[in-house]
């Protein structure tokens, strides 16, 4: 094997080792939507929530945008994710079982694809099952700017009034939201 092909072969397997590590690295949590009930209960009151950035939704195809303020009164889950993404794509499931079980108490979940090109996404949202809309989030200008993160998955939770009440990077299959999810469904 030629020197310049075992080189490549390197470089692509160290990069490829850094991406897994960062995708399984034990997750950053800056939030109250895993504490134990009585510190959720004080913080779901906090008037320290910062009202979530504005931006616009393509939530149905072929529609206009709707902007994330026209979706106030609605407890939201904004879940940044990535079709080759193991951990976002384990992730899913619990996401699509909370929609399921809330949506109609006023849960919205909104998935926000990070991939390069929209390709893959149809097609790995029907193999994990979502019936929760799903956009791009290069059709978002400057989400970037607006929600910041360094690892996906990555999780903004919105109250009711419009402003951000946590966040959770990574995915943990111990960790379970739905007790803070409910709290908030209940302001």
């Amino acid at each position: 094997m030629p020197r310049g092909r075992i080189y490549v072969a390197i470089l692509v397997t160290l990069l490829a080792i850094l991406v897994i590590k960062s995708a399984i690295v034990k997750p950053a949590i800056n939030t109250t939507l895993d504490k134990p009930a009585a510190a959720t209960e004080a913080a779901s009151t906090s008037p320290d929530r910062r009202a979530a950035p504005e931006m616009s939704l393509a939530l149905e195809t072929g529609k206009p945008g709707v902007p994330l303020s026209a979706l106030k009164g609605k407890v939201i889950i904004l879940d940044f994710w990535a079709t080759w993404c193991g951990p976002c794509r384990q992730s899913i499931p619990d996401l699509q079982k909370l929609y399921v079980k809330y949506h109609s108490q006023g849960l919205e979940v909104v998935g926000i694809s990070v991939d390069g090109s929209p390709a893959p996404v149809p097609e790995a949202v029907k193999q994990l099952g979502m019936t929760y809309p799903v956009v791009m989030a290069n059709d978002i200008p400057d989400i970037r700017t607006k929600f910041q993160f360094s690892g996906i998955p990555q999780l903004y939770v919105v109250d009711r009034k419009g402003r951000i009440a946590g966040e959770l990077a990574g995915y943990d299959p111990s960790r379970d939201i739905e007790p803070a999810i409910k709290k908030l469904l209940e302001e």
